[in-house]
């Protein structure tokens, strides 16, 4: 089998609107993909679910919700060669699949793809994962840009990528899975340093990998569900980690990418400023950017004491 769709759900309305937003016949054939969905919803509604005809879909009943714990076990359960992770109210464009996945067959040293998500006016909601000077993650240029901005419209490569929409390949979850000790947030974004870190694998941004996302709109119903002061702490403690040990050609990545991020800003007169550290504020940039700049000498010093 190709390709596992897996999603958890709660809410059968947004799960069938995003099943529906699948395009089969853009690349999928019938026969070659499956969709596993981990229920933690009413199981009353399970009967409200629109199961489809032309291919397989499977409801697993995981309760309580925790993203990883739940993922961890449709990924075992999974049989497709590669995996695709999408939030039940996403909203996928068509070809969107098929471009995410021609682009992992085409570059082997791609561990995971993460993509283009918008709201429904058209504003960027994410496109991947940078860290400020004080290593927290957030969203670059959310809310800021188009989806459609000419900064987005290529494919490139990331630091981490939401779990909101990611593709990657079966064959990773040989030697990773999720961290099952994040309670609400920041499992998706580990793993993909890890990919990185562990396996030498590169995460990268597909453009036209992409749908409309209403971010958190099962979250904000659920009190216990919003974010979580030690799931960040440990975010942070892990990018730290992650900061000491990788190469200097990473880090100049990261160092010409928040560069290229603030050119815009400064282009085209963004208001980046939203009154919190995880932001494209330009002074925080600078902050991140000098930052960046020490640990890149640091390297250079140590490694030439070697």
């Amino acid at each position: 089998m190709d390709l596992s769709i897996l999603v958890i759900s709660k809410t059968y309305q947004l799960l069938n609107r995003m099943i529906n937003s699948i395009n089969e016949k853009s690349y999928l054939k019938n026969d070659n993909f499956e969709i596993l969905c981990s229920w933690n919803g009413d199981s009353l509604d399970l009967k409200k679910i629109q199961k489809p005809i032309n291919y397989n879909l499977r409801i697993i009943e995981i309760i309580p919700y925790n993203f990883a714990k739940n993922m961890n076990q449709l990924i075992s359960l999974s049989l497709g060669k590669y995996l695709l992770i999408i939030n039940d109210d996403v909203i996928l464009d068509k070809n969107s699949i098929s471009s995410g996945v021609k682009l992992l067959e085409k570059n082997n040293n791609i561990g995971l793809i993460g993509g283009n998500l918008r709201d429904k006016k058209n504003n960027l909601t994410h496109a991947g994962v940078c860290f400020n000077f004080l290593n927290s993650a957030y969203h670059y240029l959310e809310h800021l840009i188009r989806y459609d901005n000419n900064f987005v419209s290529k494919n490139f490569i990331i630091t981490a990528s939401t779990g909101a929409l990611m593709i990657t390949r079966k064959e990773i979850f040989q030697e990773l899975k999720f961290n099952e000790y994040y309670e609400v947030c920041g499992e998706d974004i580990e793993l993909c340093l890890d990919i990185n870190q562990f396996l030498g694998k590169e995460i990268w941004y597909c453009n036209d990998f992409k749908g409309i996302h209403e971010a958190e709109s099962t979250r904000k119903k659920v009190p216990y569900q919003q974010k979580n002061i030690s799931d960040k702490r440990r975010l942070r403690s892990r990018y730290s980690f992650y900061l000491k040990n990788i190469n200097i050609k990473e880090l100049r990545r990261t160092y010409m990418f928040d560069k290229k991020i603030l050119k815009l800003i400064i282009r085209e007169k963004i208001k980046s400023f939203k009154g919190r550290l995880q932001t494209d504020y330009w002074l925080i940039i600078i902050l991140n950017l000098i930052k960046i700049k020490i640990l890149t000498y640091l390297k250079h010093l140590t490694s030439s004491f070697k």
